[in-house]
């Protein structure tokens, strides 16, 4: 009955839910600045649907920059490989911005939140470990986690997927879901996937 939604982009993730049939508590974080004002006019007319300032989510309380992809969703603080642009041309990054980076669980503890289903949803390109491990104190609070994670390489040091399902697990979760996201388009490889979580308590 409440939805973190880290690496909101414009919304599209929410909007899609809302679609669906999902009409409880979002609070959505982003931190590209188009991006941002796009998704505050996108949630305007939804009362349970609250965007946090504009700031990144991870492992540190800090400045940061983070690299601008031509289709924005692509965007990352981490370098992105050539196998990524390859695949999506419109992925290589064009600028950069300066931002603030957060730990969720700073944030969490400013929030005053009542309900006890707590769903958290990581689309960070790359950035998933460095979120989680800004979130280890509070994890223990959420039922459920989605996260998309790179199968290969396609950002720079970005953490291996199957040391992301671990680190999870380690906290009670098991898998639920795989679902196939991105993939090359020559060989029908699968390059990123959607890991559905859920604690058994």
């Amino acid at each position: 009955d409440f939805l973190f939604d880290v690496g909101a982009n414009e919304g599209q993730f929410v909007k899609e839910l809302r679609y669906y049939g999902f009409k409880h508590k979002v609070i959505s974080f982003e931190p590209l600045i188009e991006a941002h004002k796009r998704l505050t006019i996108n949630s305007k007319d939804d009362s349970n649907w609250k965007i946090y300032k504009r700031v990144a989510i991870g492992n540190k309380n800090s400045q940061n920059t983070i690299n601008v992809s031509k289709n924005s969703v692509s965007s990352s603080i981490l370098e992105i490989n050539k196998e990524h642009t390859d695949n999506a041309p419109d992925s290589k990054f064009i600028s950069q911005q300066s931002i603030e980076e957060k730990r969720l669980e700073d944030i969490f503890n400013e929030l005053d939140i009542k309900e006890k289903n707590l769903f958290l949803k990581i689309d960070t390109q790359g950035y998933e470990d460095q979120v989680l491990e800004g979130a280890e104190k509070i994890l223990k609070n959420f039922k459920g986690i989605l996260i998309e994670v790179s199968l290969t390489e396609l950002y720079k040091e970005q953490k291996n997927w199957l040391d992301i399902v671990k680190k999870i697990e380690s906290y009670g979760f098991k898998i639920w879901s795989i679902d196939r996201g991105f993939t090359n388009k020559s060989n029908g490889k699968t390059l990123q996937a959607d890991l559905v979580f859920f604690r058994n308590n």
